[in-house]
């Protein structure tokens, strides 16, 4: 029998007939010990057939028959002949012997028949030959003294009819299980067991019924205790739902590949505790027929084939051990949450034979039913063998008799197929689940030269095709060339590389026509060694059908670096779910996509050209794709764009560089968006970043809003239109130094470009460093809209180019929340009405005059201000003013223009920014600047500001004197005036100085730049204009 470790087996519970049973043996015991020792007599030929007592018997044979016994529980009643025999009384025998009897064999009466099993593993009852034979009911005993007791019940060529058989075991008997085993050959839906019941009270608690040979026998009762049932050979049946008792566990097991044991249900629904399915060699056990077999605690198969042809539920999981296979045509019901563990094989439908060890499966379904959390597990190393049939209603599957999420063990599993292999076939081997992205490890048995096997979920089926295999024999071919022919279609292809080079390539082309495939799949031969592989798209047909069903790369054979690349002037859509390359490559030409999903979210976009006469186009054609990362680059500046209606999200931004990368749709990036020396971001669409994420300018790189001239052009240009920028959080536009602004201002603010922010916030940083370049017909009347939706306070440029600035001033500011730009009629000055013109030299810490007329002055306080583009500025230092003596003022009207910074906060004590006999500007105890001079009286005559002091901003100061007034004007605008008659005749001033007075007192706090003094009064326009003018130049001097 076969190791009960395998099973849990319940409690034995006294069973109901065992009193009488008892009553039974005792009046059998009583009789047999009135008894006397007879010698043989012959049964079935006398007057009387009848066993009851001595008297009834001769010492003469009657002629052929039994062997009547000669002593108690010694003899063999040994019938050959048909015979009708009554047991009238209790009687004891060794063993019951039918032999040669061509007739039935009756036996009857009123008496218990007692057959006693002296030693191990022997028959209580042995039939051979034709007839049938009837017993009425017996009572089996046990006795020996072995661990495992095991007794047999044999018919061989007739029939075996019992009655109910009473099982017990003799007093000192010590086995620890009894076996009662049905066997024989006879293969009679006559052989029957009325019912078997085992006396609690004697037997262990291992009782087993046992099946083996290759016979059939059938088993009914209602009483029944066995605790286990096992078939070892033939068939077994149960008369009733009843006859099997439900907490028994039933063993189906074979020692032999070519036996076969068979639970055949027979219109029963029967119950039992488990089920295990073992033996040797892979023979075959199953449980078939109408009805059904419920198993409360789960199913164990192991190294056997275990044939589901009927029904079976389970309560537990059902484990297929790794030499374990399961089969059948029938269905098999799990509990809910409970699962199939395949650890070896599962091949639906039937077998060719039970009883041939070369046994192999045949087309069928085998229905699945699960619940719950329940699933199909393959394990690592398990197999599905599948016979396809030749068609596909004729092939294996798997149907699960409700949709759901049913399979789990996705590429640990080997489909091993069989049968006739029709490549142009779809064969379907899951039926009605939803499980998404199953696959197999490996796919054998069919011809993998030509075809590659391809499992693909399609609606609530799992199927199965075949796709024709081209192969790549050189690095740099073609698989397919299509010269002028149009809507030529393929269906799926699988693209076969091979040789041996670092980086392989291969092309498919359309030129002229149109070009439609289907699934394209592309493995690599075994051997190679390349370390990426390309798919090319090439062809100069600009055909919207040109197209490819999907791409999907054998990852089992082809390296990490699996790219789809776009050449060539033509344009292609890929379409596809399963994509699974990593790098999209568009060097020249059209892409688009079909779905979304067609662009795997994870891969790296490159559009790159080799020309500037090249252009790479991503066409977005209404889908919101997602990739990983976006590069754009190239040589010569060529074209890059994505373009058209939709969106493209890139999880971890985007790198421009040498290349013009065109934003003419919704560009999304989750990471920084950073241009390199030659990179050019332009566009007419909209680009949104993640919080606190920048899109850097970096030096030699250009950001040029609005479209281009030519995407085909050495010589393309940017035209006027808007560039919509979505920043978040701390996210800005940032200008590194040498970086550039272009700006097509296209003659009016309304088709001008600019940069458009979708949110108002603080969005603009560097600047200082950057160069605005204008194009375009500039009306120098308008005002241009630069930046829109932006809070940055003081961005500004280091150069203005692009205009004529021989006639006008560029000027941007701040209005609102607008940045704009305006022109102002440049302020021109001729070099003789300069009087003297400082320059300031951080290095040498001196003021400079620009046209050497006076002395360079020692200052060292001279500094650079980084915040205002590294401008050369003085701060006074205590006690240290940069001394103006021998400085010979104009002999009459004048103008003073400088720039100042005063530090806050502003204290209330005087400050004087320059100070002289003839001029002196400072600030007062009230923070008002003020502005003196002496009169013709030599009286000091001041001109006070009305408005308050602004500090930590530069401010134009400018003092106007023409002989009759003085002014003072702020920024352009004025501010104070006082009548003042001064000197009209120049003379040296020994007391001036700058940043404080001569003597260091009232020094300013604060920067100082751009001193120069006019020899004649400015009008008020030339002031305003002079005031635009940036302290880093001034005014034009021809």
């Amino acid at each position: 029998m076969p190791n009960r470790s395998l099973s849990t087996l319940a409690s034995p519970s006294h069973h109901p007939c065992a009193g009488i049973l008892l009553g039974c043996l005792l009046a059998v015991g009583a009789s047999l010990g009135a008894q006397t020792t007879h010698t043989p007599f012959w049964i079935g030929g006398g007057s009387a057939n009848d066993w009851s007592d001595a008297a009834n018997w001769s010492d003469a044979p009657g002629g052929a028959g039994g062997w009547l016994p000669s002593g108690s529980g010694v003899a063999v009643a040994t019938f050959n002949n048909a015979a009708t025999v009554n047991v009238n009384a209790a009687w004891s025998i060794r063993r019951i012997m039918f032999s040669n009897t061509s007739g039935v064999v009756t036996m009857g009466g009123g008496g218990l028949l007692d057959v006693r099993l002296q030693t191990h593993n022997q028959y209580w009852i042995n039939t051979s030959g034709a007839g049938g034979r009837t017993a009425g009911d017996l009572v089996l005993s046990y006795s020996g003294n072995v661990a495992e007791q095991l007794g047999h019940i044999s018919s061989n060529g007739g029939s075996l009819a019992l009655g109910n058989l009473f099982v017990t075991q003799a007093d000192g008997t010590s086995a620890t299980s009894i076996s009662l085993s049905l066997r024989g050959a006879s293969t009679s839906a006559n052989n029957l067991v009325a019912g078997v019941v085992f006396d609690e009270a004697t037997t262990p608690a291992d009782r087993i019924l046992q099946k083996i040979d290759t016979g059939r026998w059938t088993v009914g009762g209602a009483a029944n205790n066995f605790t286990e049932v096992g078939v070892g050979r033939g068939a077994l049946r149960f008369a009733t739902a009843a006859a099997l008792p439900s907490a028994a566990h039933v063993w189906l097991s074979t020692s032999s590949a070519g036996y076969s044991s068979t639970l055949e249900l027979d219109g029963r629904h029967l119950t039992a505790a488990g089920l295990v399915a073992t033996g040797g060699a892979q023979g075959a056990t199953r449980i078939a027929g109408e009805g059904s077999l419920t198993v409360a605690n789960g199913i164990v198969v192991d190294t056997v084939c275990f044939l589901v042809n009927g029904r079976v539920n389970s309560g537990g999981h059902v484990a297929i051990a790794e030499s374990g296979i399961l089969g059948g045509d029938g269905s098999l019901a799990l509990s809910a949450g409970k699962d199939i563990v395949i650890e070896g094989v599962l091949a639906p439908g039937m077998v060719n034979s039970l009883t041939s060890a070369d046994r192999y499966s045949l087309p069928g379904s085998l229905e699945l039913s699960l619940a719950g959390s329940g699933r199909l597990r393959f394990a690592p190393g398990s197999v599905l063998a599948f016979d396809l049939g030749g068609t596909d209603a004729a092939s294996d599957k798997i149907v699960f008799a409700t949709t759901g999420d049913w399979l789990a063990g996705s590429g640990n599993a080997t489909l091993a197929l069989t049968g006739v292999v029709d490549h142009n076939k779809v064969h379907t081997l899951f039926r009605n689940v939803t499980t998404d992205g199953f696959a197999f490890e490996s796919i054998i048995g069919y011809d993998d030269s030509g075809y590659i096997a391809r499992l693909e979920r399609v609606g609530n089926d799992y199927q199965l095709r075949f796709t024709p295999m081209y192969r790549l024999p050189a690095y740099n071919g073609y698989w397919l060339k299509s010269s002028g022919v149009e809507n030529e279609t393929f269906g799926d292809l699988v693209l076969s590389y091979s040789g041996n080079v670092a980086e392989q390539i291969g092309h498919i082309s359309s030129t002229g026509g149109s070009l439609a495939l289907g699934d394209l799949f592309v493995t690599q031969a075994g051997g190679t060694t390349a370390t990426s592989i390309a798919l090319s798209l090439r062809g100069t047909s600009t055909s919207a059908n040109n197209l490819v069903a999907g791409v999907v790369f054998d990852e089992a054979t082809t390296p990490g670096g699996r790219i789809l690349q776009k050449t060539d002037t033509g344009r292609w859509t890929v379409g596809g779910a399963a994509n699974n390359f990593t790098e999209v490559r568009i060097v020249r030409g059209a892409l688009r996509f079909a779905t979304a999903s067609a662009l795997p979210s994870a891969a790296l976009v490159r559009l790159s050209t080799s020309s500037a006469d090249y252009s790479s186009t991503l066409e977005l054609n209404g889908r919101h794709l997602a990739a990983g990362r976006l590069v754009a680059t190239g040589g010569a500046q060529g074209a890059t764009r994505v373009a058209g209606e939709g969106s493209l999200t890139v999880a971890n931004g985007i790198a421009i560089d040498a290349v013009w990368f065109l934003a003419n749709g919704q560009v999304n990036s989750g990471g920084d968006v950073a241009l390199a020396t030659g990179g050019i971001l332009a566009g007419d669409g909209a680009l949104s970043l993640s919080a606190d994420k920048d899109i850097v300018i970096g030096a030699g790189a250009t950001l040029s809003p609005g479209n281009v001239s030519s995407l085909t052009s050495a010589s393309r240009q940017s035209q006027a239109g808007t560039l919509t920028l979505s920043l978040a959080g701390s996210g800005k536009l940032r200008f590194e130094t040498d970086s550039v602004l272009s700006l097509d201002l296209g003659a009016t603010d309304a088709v001008s470009d600019k940069i458009v922010f979708a949110t108002t916030g603080d969005w603009l940083a560097g600047g200082g460093g950057a160069t605005l370049a204008l194009k375009g017909a500039i009306d120098y009347g308008k005002t241009y809209t630069l930046f829109r939706n932006v809070t940055t306070a003081g961005f500004t440029f280091e150069r203005i180019t692009g205009y004529d600035d021989s006639r006008y001033i560029a000027r941007l500011e701040r209005v609102g929340d607008d940045y704009r730009l305006g022109f102002a009629a440049a302020f021109v000055v001729s070099k003789e009405e300069v009087f003297v013109d400082y320059l300031f030299d951080p290095a040498d810490r001196m003021l400079h005059d620009r046209w050497a007329r006076q002395p360079s002055r020692p200052a060292p306080g001279i500094i650079t201000v980084a915040d205002s583009g590294d401008l050369p500025a003085l701060r006074p230092q205590a006690g240290q003013p940069v001394q103006l003596t021998v400085l010979d003022l104009p002999a009459g009207p004048l103008t003073l223009s400088l720039w100042v910074r005063p530090d806050p906060p502003l204290s209330t004590a005087p400050q004087i920014i320059r100070a002289g006999n003839v001029v002196t500007l400072g600030i007062d105890k009230n923070n008002r600047y003020h502005v003196s001079r002496s009169n013709d009286d030599r009286r000091p005559q001041t001109a006070v500001a009305s408005v308050p002091v602004e500090s930590g901003r530069w401010q134009h100061l400018a003092v106007t004197h023409d002989g009759v007034s003085l002014a003072l004007y702020i920024d352009g605008r004025l501010a104070a005036t006082q009548a003042c008659r001064g000197r009209k005749t120049s003379g040296r001033d020994s007391v001036e100085a700058l940043g404080s007075r001569g003597t260091g007192l009232d020094p300013f706090h604060g920067l100082i730049a751009a001193y120069t003094v006019y020899n004649r009064d400015f009008t008020a326009a030339e002031i305003a204009a002079l005031a635009q003018i940036p302290p880093s130049s001034g005014p034009h001097t021809p």
